[in-house]
């Protein structure tokens, strides 16, 4: 194996794992950080470039082989079946990006989704989850450092807790809002790359090019006088396909040879039989 060969192998596989390890990351801070985006969402990103690894076909040593018609309809089914994987895993990451956008952008779209989060772990009193959230980032509170903060409000606790045990005077909201934007990036950008991993295994390694794709690429790249005038002419002209010319047997006379001698350049010598000494000469 080669280096250009060993480059497609291996680094094809290097980015998907570094890929992969970026969704990992990102799925960990949506669940630390209790982000709004579905958990279902980033672990079918994080599943993506497993996915695209299955759909890939490395490049192997060429083989000439005369193979049965049996063998070569069932490559063509192989064929076929790894086109429509490519065309479903590219649909997979196009509907992920579009996931991933909603919780990106816009900004005012994301403010909505943040309060209903930390409504849900105020009201079923979460508070490891607020607890989190407020030590990540040094804040209290969701817009203000009253607003909903750990420690909850009870009979020992007031709603101003957090900032006089803490000596913290910032809200959580600006920073937990930048902490989704980045999650969500995070994700996008795996879904990108990932499908960027593919479409470069497609159209850079000759090896790994499904068929439709290597003729389109031979068409474009072969020039149309590279084949000789008489080119088809003589694939029609083989010993097999031509006919035998069959003629009736007759004599020729002495011009008919001397003629055909001289369109065929050979010299003809005079048969011995037309001697002075041939026994079959009449007197």
């Amino acid at each position: 194996m080669n280096l250009s060969t060993s480059l497609i192998v291996l680094l094809p596989v290097l980015l998907l794992l570094i890929l992969t390890a970026i969704a990992a990351f990102s799925l960990y801070n949506i669940r630390s950080l209790s982000l709004p985006i579905p958990i279902s969402t980033a672990t079918a990103t994080l599943l993506l470039p497993l996915f695209t690894s299955l759909t890939f076909s490395f490049p192997q040593k060429p083989q000439r082989l005369a193979l049965p018609s049996s063998i070569t309809l069932q490559k063509s089914t192989i064929t076929s079946t790894t086109i429509t994987a490519t065309i479903l895993l590219l649909i997979y990451a196009t509907t992920l990006a579009t996931l991933s956008l909603t919780h990106l952008l816009p900004l005012d779209a994301l403010t909505c989704p943040l309060n209903e989060q930390w409504l849900r772990l105020y009201t079923s009193k979460n508070g490891p989850a607020v607890r989190r959230i407020q030590d990540a980032h040094q804040c209290c509170g969701l817009h203000s450092v009253r607003d909903k903060a750990w420690p909850f409000p009870d009979k020992t606790h007031g709603v101003d807790t957090c900032a006089k045990r803490f000596e913290r005077n910032g809200a959580c909201f600006g920073p937990w809002r930048k902490d989704q934007q980045v999650a969500a990036g995070l994700l996008l950008l795996v879904v990108l790359g990932t499908a960027a991993v593919k479409l470069a295994m497609l159209l850079l390694a000759p090896q790994t090019r499904t068929p439709w794709l290597q003729n389109l690429f031979h068409r474009l790249g072969r020039s149309d006088h590279s084949r000789t005038p008489n080119h088809d002419r003589a694939i029609d002209e083989t010993p097999s396909t031509r006919t035998p010319r069959i003629e009736a047997y007759h004599d020729a006379s002495d011009e008919d040879m001397d003629l055909a001698s001289e369109e065929r350049g050979a010299v003809v010598q005079p048969s011995g039989l037309r001697g002075g000494d041939n026994a079959w000469r009449e007197e």
